[in-house]
């Protein structure tokens, strides 16, 4: 398979559009997004009844787990907490560094492309809010993985920094974390992809008495 396309400023893909820049006020939104994390884990416990094991700091740093829920057999989960202003989908990266020899390289990569943090995550579950704070969604992992890397050859095929399908959207973005790796420096970007709660196959929501403060 052979992709035509040309590359613009930033590693895109030579279209008008430039990559996303989120680089703004970035350590107050990771502040924020630990207490949203924090506040769905205390309505896990005092709405939803379940008994909750924390992770540990390899299992959070390496794995992508945030805890465990503990029954008949531990089930791992991630927590993807976002403010109110932030979209209602759910947000998963699935490509980090982002670099335009990945154009002709993708298809003989193979998984090997998809080097996003969220794709290494080995949880079960995948539990976020709705952005008003009103419902606790749980989705699984493996098909959050499976959705995002159609999204992401969806977008490698459009020829833009963007492409919609079905289940949501992929856009090339700025890291507003400014973090690479250890032989690479200044502007890093890459995939994000933008999820659609209500597209899974397998999906359970929880409407909570009390509301999330999704600060």
């Amino acid at each position: 398979m052979t992709y035509n396309a040309t590359f613009g400023e930033f590693g895109g893909l030579g279209s008008p559009h430039q990559p996303f820049d989120d680089t703004a006020d970035y350590k107050s939104r990771i502040k924020a997004g630990a207490i949203v994390e924090n506040n769905i884990r205390e309505k896990l416990i005092t709405e939803l009844n379940w008994e909750i094991e924390p992770a540990t700091d390899e299992q959070d740093k390496y794995d992508g787990i945030d805890g465990w829920i503990i029954g008949e057999t531990k089930i791992p989960f991630q927590i993807k907490a976002r403010k109110n202003t932030s979209g209602n989908d759910i947000l998963w990266e699935a490509v980090k560094p982002w670099h335009r020899n990945l154009i002709s390289t993708f298809e003989d990569m193979g998984d090997a492309a998809f080097t996003g943090k969220d794709m290494k995550c080995k949880a079960q579950y995948l539990i976020s809010t709705s952005n008003n704070g009103c419902v606790i969604r749980i989705r699984n992992v493996q098909e959050t993985i499976d959705k995002s890397k159609k999204l992401v050859l969806a977008l490698i095929k459009s020829g833009d920094n963007f492409a919609y399908t079905e289940d949501g959207e992929a856009k090339i973005v700025k890291d507003p974390s400014r973090q690479a790796n250890f032989n690479m420096s200044g502007n890093t970007f890459k995939i994000n992809c933008f999820i659609k709660p209500n597209v899974y196959a397998w999906k359970q929501d929880f409407v909570l008495e009390n509301p999330i403060d999704l600060v």
